[in-house]
């Protein structure tokens, strides 16, 4: 709960700088799996993540560290140039937003 939104936001830009990387070195690999972990992470705990705790960390440029905020963030990344970066955000969204209470 406290540094899962933050692993979230590195993991994300971490995929995107990852495009430039050799595909032999895994690095894009090693980032969507990581991506994929946190996902579960959120999915299984998603009721914590829909109010902000004082000790969840806020990524840089969020307003708060809610799911809401994530998927509003998630979703400007999905404009990203960087394929697979592009291609995990738009699954991230499409697996988060069902979560939402109503």
């Amino acid at each position: 709960d406290v540094y899962t939104l933050q692993l979230l936001y590195v993991f994300v830009e971490s995929l995107s700088i990852a495009q430039g990387d050799d595909p032999s070195l895994g690095t894009q690999q090693q980032a969507i799996g990581a991506l994929s972990h946190v996902e579960r992470i959120i999915k299984e705990k998603s009721e914590l993540f829909i109010k902000e705790t004082p000790k969840r960390h806020r990524p840089p440029s969020w307003t708060n560290a809610t799911l809401d905020v994530a998927v509003r963030w998630l979703l400007e990344q999905c404009g990203r140039i960087e394929t697979e970066s592009r291609r995990k955000c738009i699954e991230l969204v499409c697996t988060f937003i069902p979560l939402f209470p109503g």
